[in-house]
């Protein structure tokens, strides 16, 4: 299981350069479910809808890391 900090620095001692991150799927936003709720919602409402909820609890179930070599 990684963190954002854990990760990059895994990447940056591989000789990547960390360029942007992306957290996704709350945690605790799908055990609320409400995913369910938003789905009839256009994609980015339910975007913003999961990145507040990765901003007050930093639970992403998945966490992206673009990077160059």
């Amino acid at each position: 299981s990684f963190d954002l900090k854990k990760l990059t620095r895994l990447v940056e001692e591989a000789g990547f350069k960390s360029l942007k991150h992306s957290k996704n799927l709350n945690k605790v936003f799908n055990r609320l479910h409400l995913s369910l709720f938003l789905k009839a919602l256009p994609f980015p409402i339910w975007k913003l809808a999961d990145r507040f909820f990765n901003l007050i609890t930093d639970k992403p179930t998945s966490l992206i890391l673009l990077s160059k070599k």
